[in-house]
């Protein structure tokens, strides 16, 4: 370590420097000394030392400002005061200005060495502290010279919560250091050990633990870490104690296998939600979202990404019936950066139950709609949609009311029922396809709605008594 003595009494600054051994006895090097407090600022920016040992009543600048200007750069040099004023209001000064110990004149060799003794210590800690955070970062990436050292040992990585209390025990941990927000530890198994993958250091004293997979070589360690930080993500977002990445790989590969299952069970719950908005009942709305809450816990320890997943399985089948392309659109990817927002499990339950809600209140609002305004949104549609495979059950389900009620208001207000009518408005453009367009009779029939040829013509000629091959020669010929 580097020190320097800032003095304005030259025989105190010699009688210092011959006090005691520095070097022999604590390894410290006076590197300079300086008269005033100006000086011992430069001093110090010129040699950069470890330790300031300085007066505080000093021409030109006193002990104190220096120690607030080199404060102001650095705040980890050791800064010790000497001063033969025992006033009160100078320790408090200096403490004010966050100096490490205050010493008076004549200085005590017994307290003096007791100081250093405590300064050389914290030291060492600090250098070995270093040095043991540079081991790990050259572990960490996967440092050759390193690795090579490491060849008779096996490894595995672990993410561990807030220590509940200072233990300085490593709990069998070869490295153990805080980086990137947490403490990261490194178990080592010697190769020689017959079970070297068996066991597993104590933690307990730790809120929690998240483990990485046990890895051969220490150019894998880098895996075990980010596996480990994964296992530490979803751990965090199933409130789990303690989560092995093993448990992820397993809890991954019994999603997939019981996929046909997860995806006919989302059916079955959309199918739910969609009858409770219907009916506005929203007693069993609530009721669902709290049966897939349950269905989906027992599938803990898997990603949250497998979780929105099934979520938007059962959302967009429920949006499908009840809202057009861009009203759908927008609200879906509204409800995935809210699910994507969630970091914890429970807390996806009010994000979904708001978005069933919302689309409750706009089903009650349609409703409440004019029976004129309801029949003439079935009819703009099917001038949208008439192309496409529709009835009056997806209709009635979009207008949020039951096919009997729907198909009745239609009649009512119409004069027609609802197929009759999606018949005639299709069979119109059909006629309106033969006289401007070269397509054949098949595709009309699919441009229209019917992709059976057979029933195509039938219903036709039942409308305009002939076939359409025989209405096209007869009109455009």
């Amino acid at each position: 370590m580097k020190m320097i003595i800032v003095d304005d009494e030259r025989i105190g600054r010699e009688g210092m420097i011959d006090f005691i051994d520095w070097s022999g006895d604590y390894g410290i090097e006076i590197v300079g000394t300086a008269a005033n407090g100006q000086e011992g600022y430069e001093l110090y920016q010129a040699v950069n030392p470890d330790i300031v040992l300085t007066d505080i009543k000093m021409p030109v600048m006193s002990g104190i400002e220096l120690v607030e200007k080199i404060r102001g750069i650095n705040k980890k040099v050791r800064i010790i005061l000497l001063s033969a004023y025992s006033d009160f209001s100078y320790a408090q000064q200096a403490f004010k200005s966050r100096v490490d110990d205050y010493l008076l004149k004549p200085i005590d060799e017994p307290e003096l060495r007791l100081l250093l003794e405590q300064i050389t210590a914290e030291s060492n800690e600090n250098h070995q502290r270093e040095n043991a955070k540079q081991q790990f970062l050259d572990v960490l990436g996967g440092n050759k010279e390193r690795c090579e050292q490491l060849r008779d040992y096996t490894f595995q990585v672990f993410s561990l919560g807030k220590q509940q209390q200072h233990i300085c025990s490593f709990h069998d941990l070869w490295l153990l250091e805080y980086h990137e927000g947490v403490h990261v530890g490194i178990a080592r198994y010697p190769r020689s050990e017959k079970d070297p993958f068996g066991g597993r250091p104590d933690f307990a004293d730790f809120e929690s633990c998240y483990a990485g997979s046990r890895v051969d070589q220490p150019e894998e360690i880098c895996r075990s870490y980010n596996e480990a930080v994964l296992s530490s993500h979803i751990g965090t977002y199933w409130e789990l104690k303690e989560l092995d990445y093993g448990h992820i790989v397993r809890r991954r590969g019994q999603w997939m296998t019981h996929n046909t299952e997860l995806k006919q069970e989302a059916v079955k719950l959309a199918d739910a939600i969609r009858s409770a908005i219907i009916c506005s009942e929203r007693t069993k709305l609530e009721l669902t979202a709290q049966r897939i809450m349950h269905y989906l816990r027992q599938y803990s320890g898997v990603d949250p990404a497998y979780i929105e997943e099934f979520l938007m399985w059962i959302v967009t089948r429920v949006a499908q019936d009840f809202a057009d392309f861009q009203e759908m659109k927008t609200s879906l990817w509204e409800l995935r950066i809210s699910l994507q927002n969630q970091n914890r499990f429970h807390k996806i339950k009010p994000a979904l139950s708001h978005w069933i809600l919302e689309w409750t209140e706009r089903a009650e609002e349609k409703r409440q709609l004019p029976e004129t305004t309801i029949v003439q949104l079935v009819m703009n549609i099917v001038a949208q949609e008439y192309h496409q495979d529709i009835n009056l059950r997806s209709l009635a389900e979009r207008v949020y009311l039951s096919p009997n009620y729907l198909g009745n208001l239609f009649r009512h207000s119409t004069s027609l029922y609802f197929n009759d009518y999606l018949a005639s408005y299709r069979m119109e453009k059909a006629r309106e396809l033969l006289l401007t367009s070269s397509d054949k009779i098949t595709q009309i029939g699919e441009a229209v709605g019917i992709p059976n040829t057979s029933y195509f013509s039938s219903l036709f000629k039942k409308t305009f008594g002939v076939t359409p091959k025989e209405y096209r020669r007869t009109h455009c010929e």
